[in-house]
């Protein structure tokens, strides 16, 4: 994942409180990224030549 600035976004890596607080804030974004460039939520599958839905 980059970030806006398109610098390659760095994942904390440990237990910490603040370090779990930053990684869930990380996917959160990345999530939010996701739902705005795919809003009916659903990505193609090569295998099955078709579209599937993703839950959330």
């Amino acid at each position: 994942m980059e970030t806006q600035d398109n610098k390659p976004m760095l994942i904390p890596m440990g237990n910490s409180k603040e370090e779990l607080k930053l990684r869930q804030e990380v996917i959160s974004q990345a999530y939010r990224k996701w739902t705005e460039e795919n809003p009916n939520k659903r990505v193609y599958n090569r295998s099955l030549k078709d579209y599937i839905n993703i839950r959330s």
